[in-house]
């Protein structure tokens, strides 16, 4: 699934990590995802666990546009692959928006398809950036 991010040379890109979690759910939606900003244009990756039933990981390659300063609005797409124990990966496709405080320390996430246990937007927040 190794994919490469593609962003114009010649500008700054803000790199950001942030967290996200159900908190109505210890069985999630939970998980990470990084953003690359670069004006309007964004990137990244998400990785995404679920723990209903047979523990499942998502794993989706980021990318959409942002607009406004307060909030700040990201719509995305991500596309990857759903992974579940003892099954082969599945192809998926997951349309997303998350809103953000102007700073972005903290924001919400939105999926524009229903996923297990979700039933509104889950919380976001912004952490260090740690190489892996």
């Amino acid at each position: 699934m190794a994919q490469e991010v593609s962003l114009q040379t010649g500008d700054s890109v803000s790199v950001m990590c942030f967290s996200f979690q159900n908190p109505f759910s210890i069985n999630g939606p939970f998980g990470t995802f990084q953003l690359w900003v670069d004006g309007a244009n964004v990137l990244g990756r998400m990785t995404m666990t679920l723990l209903f039933g047979l523990p499942s990981t998502t794993t989706l390659n980021l990318e959409g546009t942002s607009s406004g300063t307060g909030p700040i609005v990201c719509t995305l797409t991500g596309k990857g692959y759903y992974s579940q124990f003892g099954s082969s990966p599945i192809y998926a496709e997951l349309g997303m928006t998350i809103t953000f405080a102007s700073d972005w320390s903290k924001g919400e996430l939105a999926f524009s398809q229903g996923v297990t246990g979700v039933t509104g937007g889950l919380p976001v927040q912004r952490e260090a950036c740690t190489s892996s």
